[in-house]
C-alpha cells in the first residue's frame, strides 16, 4: 500500500499448511506509526501455519460451490511486468468479479487479481491452480507458463 492510502509500513504473511497455500493476511500501519520490526515479522510467521490450519478447516467445512455466473472461460496473458498484456473479454469480466467489493480510491487495477496465479505459476515451474471465493460462488483460476516465446 502507498502512503496516499493511509499506511507506511506492510507486513506480508503466507498461509500455508501442509505445504498448500490456503491464502495471505497482509497487515499495514497507519502512517504516523512506526514500521514493522523483525521480532513482529518472526512472531507473525510463527502464528502462520496454525492460522492457515484453521482457515484451511474454515473453507473444508462445507462443499465448495461453483460460481453462479456463465461466463464462458476467460484467457489472460501475463508479461514480464506481472501486467495483464493481453485477454479475452470474458477474462476481462471475471477479474472485475474477482475484484474489491468498494475501492473508495478508484485506482485500483482490476486486472491486478491475476497477478497471485502468475506469481505461484513461476514459483512452481509450470502450473497453479487456486479457487477464489466470492459472494456468488468459487471461481477457479489456472496458471500456466507459456513456452515457444522468445
Amino acid at each position: 500500500m502507498s502512503v496516499p492510502h493511509g499506511s507506511c509500513a506492510e507486513m506480508r504473511i503466507g498461509l500455508t499448511h501442509a505445504r498448500v497455500a490456503w491464502g495471505g493476511l497482509i497487515l499495514v500501519r497507519e502512517r504516523d506509526d512506526r514500521p514493522f520490526s523483525a521480532a513482529e515479522a518472526a512472531h507473525a510467521q510463527t502464528l502462520a501455519e496454525p492460522l492457515a490450519a484453521v482457515l484451511k478447516r474454515f473453507v473444508a467445512s462445507a462443499p465448495l460451490r461453483p460460481s453462479r455466473h456463465s461466463l464462458p472461460p476467460g484467457v489472460a496473458v501475463v508479461g514480464a511486468d506481472d501486467k495483464v498484456a493481453s485477454a479475452t473479454p470474458s477474462a476481462y469480466e471475471w477479474m472485475r468479479l474477482l475484484g474489491p467489493v468498494a475501492d473508495p480510491v478508484g485506482e485500483r487495477d482490476p486486472t491486478a487479481t491475476v497477478w497471485n496465479i502468475a506469481h505461484l505459476a513461476r514459483r512452481a515451474g509450470g502450473q497453479a491452480l487456486s479457487r477464489v471465493p466470492t459472494r456468488d460462488g468459487r471461481i477457479a483460476l489456472h496458471g500456466q507458463l507459456l513456452t515457444g516465446l522468445a
